[in-house]
């Protein structure tokens, strides 16, 4: 719930602020208040996220996040996990050769993955095998600059599959 709340005053802000400046500082910002939310768990430099420090922090869920990576590692899509100074913690990118599909980071139990669309793609999304539960929670998020994130958190044993979904459309898109 508090995650719901936070998520629509940062929309909010964005909205408000984005014709002021440009696209990614408010793309940084905005990945910055996400991830300042819940303690920041992965926020010392020094301590790079290997599995036994994933596994530490997701506890039930790092089971679906192992699915996530093998399943992702099946389409040639890799992790590249990278300490960010201005969000003063590491987030992954999910990579396909140099194109970002996807951003991963690692909370207290859960995991969150995000895709960013292009107005364009809309009619994609809808056409998606994603469910549509996701799809209409996409669709309230507030487009901001050119881009409209789809947002899944994952708390469990047990991969969503939108996920999968998700990035594969990112990965059929230009």
């Amino acid at each position: 719930m508090r995650f719901i709340i936070y998520l629509m005053f940062s929309i909010i802000f964005l909205y408000i602020a984005a014709p002021k400046k440009r696209a990614n500082t408010l793309l940084l910002n905005y990945l910055n208040e996400v991830y300042k939310m819940e303690e920041k768990v992965l926020s010392i430099k020094e301590i790079f996220p290997n599995d036994e420090v994933l596994e530490n922090i997701l506890g039930k869920s790092y089971i679906a996040f192992s699915e996530l990576r093998e399943r992702l590692s099946e389409y040639n899509i890799i992790p590249e996990w990278t300490f960010y100074n201005d969000t003063k913690c590491w987030l992954c990118k999910l990579l396909l050769k140099k194109k970002n599909l996807a951003w991963l980071s690692a909370n207290e139990g859960s995991f969150v993955v995000t895709c960013y669309f292009l107005e364009r793609h809309l009619e994609d999304v809808e056409k998606s095998a994603i469910s549509q539960a996701t799809k209409e929670a996409f669709y309230v998020n507030k487009s901001w600059g050119k881009l409209t994130p789809m947002t899944i958190v994952t708390s469990g044993e047990t991969l969503n599959n939108d996920i999968i979904e998700m990035i594969l459309l990112k990965k059929t898109l230009k």
